[in-house]
């Protein structure tokens, strides 16, 4: 019987925390553990966790000397359960989100098949209406990784490709991608940290499972959202964020197939279109904001072109 670990970045979460743990413990599927790494919070997000361990064995909590972002517990946490006792199967949640009842039975039964990698569909709620959002992909399929990077350009090149969250690994692909092309990063990373590691992960990616069913439920926290984009200094960090991440992505080692560089090609002309994007939310001139078009369509432009790219 496969062990899941469901790893959660915590940090000042203490509205969710608990609904985030209590998907967890209610999971259909028995054989998991839910490893919390509390990035330092300020609230009282550690002592909710702490009352949870009391309760349910399965529960780990790390605790970060200091500040260290989500790129960085996700990796503390994936070396944690990569320990004699750990899961063959690394999932993630994060603190203010929700795993479907049935998602780590479903995801176990996947890795049955001898997969590598799992991707599956989620729901997005907002308040108290859910609904599934559209993907690149409509049925269950089993697929090498030249199949799966075909059909993802085939289908629009969808930057969804990118969130952990929506992703079941090997454990071991996970720590091999992590010793080979992500032990020695140093910056702090709280955006494009997740394109960063599921593209590189797929180097070591043999086999992929794409369920059609939604076993995540991505939790819109509206107030938050208006924060961040009022945020001049967590902007700045995030289109410094972008820019590393399209730099590691391009500096990524090859692998023979085409459809991998393509694939990788098209991703960094998603990150290009996030940072102009969001350089043109806070910069309002005129004529800052036609250059920032204009570079848009050009990168849009070369999207399309490698979109059409024979294999």
């Amino acid at each position: 019987m496969l062990k899941i670990s469901i790893i959660i970045p915590l940090f000042n979460a203490e509205k969710f925390i608990a609904r985030a743990l209590e998907s967890c413990i209610r999971q259909t599927y028995s054989n998991i553990e839910i490893i919390v790494i509390d990035d330092k919070s300020e609230d009282k997000s550690i002592e909710i966790v702490k009352q949870f361990c009391q309760t349910d064995e399965r529960i780990h909590l790390i605790e970060n000397d200091s500040n260290l972002g989500p790129f960085a517990c996700r990796n503390k946490g994936a070396i944690y359960a990569n320990r004699v006792e750990g899961g063959q199967i690394l999932m993630f949640l994060d603190s203010d989100d929700i795993l479907e009842k049935n998602a780590c039975r479903e995801v176990a039964l996947s890795f049955q098949e001898g997969i590598d990698l799992c991707i599956f569909q989620f729901r997005r709620q907002e308040g108290e209406i859910q609904y599934q959002e559209n993907s690149w992909f409509n049925q269950d399929l089993s697929l090498s990784l030249d199949e799966f990077e075909k059909l993802w350009i085939d289908n629009g090149g969808s930057n969804l490709i990118n969130s952990l969250w929506s992703k079941a690994f090997k454990t071991e692909i996970f720590i091999q991608n992590l010793e080979q092309n992500l032990k020695n990063i140093q910056e702090r990373l709280l955006m494009a940290e997740d394109a960063m590691v599921s593209i590189s992960c797929l180097s070591y990616v043999k086999k992929v499972k794409l369920l059609n069913q939604p076993l995540y439920i991505y939790c819109v926290n509206e107030n938050s959202a208006t924060q961040e984009k009022t945020n001049l200094s967590k902007i700045a960090l995030y289109l410094k964020n972008l820019l590393f991440a399209i730099n590691f992505l391009k500096h990524l080692p090859q692998i023979s197939l085409k459809s991998h560089n393509i694939f990788i090609g098209i991703a960094i002309c998603n990150l290009k279109i996030h940072y102009l994007d969001l350089q043109k939310s806070i910069n309002k001139g005129f004529f800052y904001r036609l250059g920032l078009k204009i570079k848009r369509k050009r990168v849009k432009i070369l999207k399309n072109k490698l979109l059409k790219s024979p294999f």
